[in-house]
């Protein structure tokens, strides 16, 4: 099961360079936005406005800021903290319902650890039991390298923070 999700870049479509290494959220955002709302502001105008209204801060793009753009969109949004894996299964229901997530996960990057956001967008599952999601990793230097990547429920589970922020209608 996959949603229909338009894939972004944060090397690619980030046009200010000093923001590109740490745009992976408002990049998920800008994601999200597009499948739910046409028209949506580019990328570098949400970071811009992030920027100036304190929703960076010294450990990266807060989760309530991100909310706080879709609520402004029209969107129902939410954050959760320390899910862990009972969490699975309300990822899965959002998914179920056509609504994508952005998850909190530790991205390895030249030997060091970093919290990084992607966007899961389906999921695959066996008797009934979630194995694996789809998701779009912002984090890609390719056009589409990052769209409909699969991250089997075990590594999913040792890389996920427990965090989340959920999307609606």
């Amino acid at each position: 099961m996959k949603i229909d999700v338009p894939y972004y870049s944060q090397w690619i479509d980030v046009k200010d360079r000093q923001w590109m290494p740490k745009a992976c959220a408002i990049v998920c955002v800008k994601m999200v936005l597009d499948f739910f709302k046409a028209g949506s502001p580019d990328i570098d105008t949400l970071i811009a406005n992030g920027d100036k209204e304190r929703g960076y801060s010294k450990w990266g793009w807060l989760h309530d800021y991100e909310v706080g753009i879709f609520k402004r969109y029209g969107l129902s949004s939410h954050r959760e903290e320390k899910m862990g894996e009972a969490g699975i299964g309300k990822l899965k229901g959002a998914l179920s319902s056509g609504n994508p997530v952005i998850v909190s996960v530790i991205n390895y990057l030249l030997e060091r650890t970093r919290f990084h956001q992607v966007v899961l967008v389906g999921f695959e599952e066996e008797k009934g039991i979630v194995s694996g999601f789809y998701y779009h990793d912002p984090a890609t230097t390719g056009d589409e390298q990052g769209a409909y990547l699969f991250c089997p429920i075990d590594k999913f589970i040792a890389g996920w923070r427990g965090m989340a922020i959920f999307i609606g209608q």
